[in-house]
Formats: C-alpha cells, sequence, structure tokens
C-alpha cells in the first residue's frame, strides 16, 4: 500500500476539486476515530492501569458502574469528536475532547497514570484512511489508459462489508451524475439484494482474476479505433478449451470490436468483415444479433461458421435457424 504521506501529497498535487473530496475522506477518518475512543471508556483496555481500590470503592458509594474506567457520568465520551479542516496547503484531521479532564487522562498526572483513548484511536484509524485515501487517489488520478477491466476487477472484489462504503463514497465525492446516481440505488438495496448483486457481479468478472485474460483485455498496444480506417486485419485467435471454459473472454473482445463499428457510425473505409467461427461457443450475444439485423448500415459484414443445424437453434431459436435455412 502506498504511504499515508505519498497519497496526501499526490492528491495535493492535483488541483481538480479534490480539496473537497480529500477533506471528506479524512473527515470521515476522524469521525471513524472518535467513536473508536469513545469505546474505549467504560472498558478495561490493555495496558491502561487497574483502578485504585480507593476509587472503585468512591464509585459504588456514589452508585456508578464498576470498574468502568473514565467513566461515570458519560460526559467524557460524548465530548469526544472527530472533525475535518482546510489549512494552508492541505487538510488536517482533529480527534479531540473539551472535557477538563481529558487531557489528564491521556498523559497522566504525578498521581494517576495515563489511560489514552484519543491517540491509540487515531493510531487503528490511519490503515483505514490510507485505504480510503488509496482508493480516491486511484479514482481521481489514476490515468485514462489504466482504467482498464483488469482494475474493474480489483474494486469489485472489494470485499462486500466495505463495498457499501466505497459505493458511499462514489455518491457523495464522484464528478459523474450517473455515478452517483447508480451508487445511491445500489447502497440503498436491501442486504439481501446486495449480497446476490455482489455476488453475481463477481462470478461473472472471476475470469479477469487469471492474468493472461485480464492482460488480453486490458492492454493498450491495440485501439480498436484502427478497424475503422480500413488498413487493420485482426486475428482474434482463443484456444478451443478456453473459450468452452470462458466464453466471456471472447464475448468481450467480439463485442468490443463490433461495438467500436457501431460507434463509427458510418464513418468506416469500405467495409469490415467479421468472419466467426465456432460462434456457437460464444452464446446468444445482443450485439451480434444487432449487427444480423443493422449491421449493413453501419458497415459490417458479418459471416458466422456453424457446425450444425443445432447449433443455430441453440443461439437464436428454431423460428431465425429455419429462416436462415431457406
Amino acid at each position: 500500500m502506498t504511504p499515508l504521506a505519498d497519497v496526501i501529497a499526490g492528491l495535493k498535487r492535483n488541483q481538480l476539486g479534490l480539496k473537497f473530496a480529500l477533506e471528506r475522506e479524512v473527515r470521515l477518518g476522524m469521525e471513524e476515530a472518535a467513536k473508536l475512543a469513545k469505546g474505549f471508556i467504560g472498558r478495561e483496555v490493555p495496558g491502561w492501569a487497574p483502578l485504585a481500590e480507593s476509587t472503585l470503592a468512591a464509585k459504588e458509594r456514589q452508585g456508578y458502574e464498576t470498574p468502568a474506567p473514565l467513566k461515570r457520568t458519560g460526559e467524557l465520551r460524548d465530548s469526544i469528536k472527530g472533525e475535518a479542516e482546510s489549512v494552508p496547503g492541505g487538510v488536517r484531521g482533529i480527534v479531540e475532547s473539551d472535557d477538563a479532564n481529558a487531557l489528564w487522562h491521556e498523559a497522566g498526572t504525578s498521581r494517576e497514570p495515563p489511560r489514552p483513548f484519543l491517540g491509540p484511536a487515531l493510531m487503528l484509524t490511519e490503515p483505514i484512511l490510507a485505504t480510503a485515501l488509496n482508493e480516491l487517489a486511484r479514482r481521481v488520478l489514476t490515468p485514462a489508459g489504466e482504467k482498464t477491466l483488469k482494475r474493474v476487477r480489483r474494486v469489485l472484489v472489494t470485499p462486500e462489508a466495505e463495498m457499501r462504503k466505497v459505493l458511499e463514497r462514489i455518491h457523495e465525492g464522484s464528478s459523474s451524475a450517473m455515478a452517483r446516481d447508480l451508487a445511491g440505488t445500489l447502497m440503498g438495496l436491501v442486504p439481501e439484494t446486495f449480497s446476490g448483486i455482489y455476488a453475481n457481479a463477481n462470478k461473472q468478472t472471476r475470469w479477469l482474476s487469471t492474468p493472461a485474460y485480464a492482460d488480453l483485455v486490458s492492454g493498450s498496444t491495440f485501439r480498436t479505433q484502427e478497424l475503422t480506417d480500413g488498413r487493420v486485419t485482426v486475428f482474434v485467435q482463443i484456444p478451443l478449451k478456453v473459450l468452452q471454459a470462458t466464453p466471456a473472454l471472447g464475448r468481450v473482445i467480439i463485442g468490443s470490436l463490433l461495438n467500436t463499428v457501431y460507434e463509427a457510425d458510418g464513418r468506416v473505409k469500405g467495409r469490415v468483415l467479421f468472419l466467426l467461427d465456432e460462434v456457437a461457443r460464444l452464446g446468444p450475444m445482443s450485439i451480434i444479433e444487432q449487427a444480423r439485423d443493422a449491421g449493413r448500415k453501419y458497415g459490417i459484414t458479418l459471416l458466422l461458421l456453424y457446425q450444425s443445424l443445432g447449433q443455430l437453434v441453440t443461439q437464436w431459436g428454431l423460428r431465425p435457424a429455419r429462416a436462415r435455412r431457406r
């Protein structure tokens, strides 16, 4: 993981609205630290000295819970807060208490041993904050050429318990209105529905965890737009065993090539021939169906090779198969 200081330095170098996003992430981190600090109050924390017998006796006489270190009325716990503020050159996170006794409990005195709760809470929160800032840096500072399916897979394998937090950050801080809308819809789903979507997304992209497959669809040595200039021939050679086990790999490649011609909207030199052997292995694909029905308008010539009539029926249904046989 990138060191926290390096992440913050990288974010500060990018001035395109990142100050607000950075402040928000730091504020969320400090609020989490405040929750942890409040959780220490009234608990016997490892490393804290036990309360003196005289203190325990006094708490019992006054009707307070024992031993419950640092806790009597609850005022100390309720005084803890976390926040963030803009400062010249960056953002400062603060976890503090305005209780008059907080400093003496945190640092100790000549008569009372220290029982720190603010410092440890900050230390425990730093990895969480570093993860959030790394995600922000990756999302905003990643060059367009690195926004690939391989990176999508890395995001999708975020543990389900943390995924809602990722969606919350997108919903509140993304510059894309569509991303904010989609994230807001997903984060509001009931747990059962959310778990189902999460599991399905992981299942459908599991093949991207294989480095060779992920590299094949995430490289930058070839741009699909080159198809439209009429001077490029693309050979897609996927072993039959791989195509049988992972048809999604072929579907992504063929689908992206067809989509490129669609997006050109007729601005194609000549025609683009898609000669697809063993096409039945791809399974039903709406984009191939569109090419079949409207591809001529976009300069697409489609030649599909099947091994049997049964494959045609499986992919297109009985009536379309009969129509193509005539």
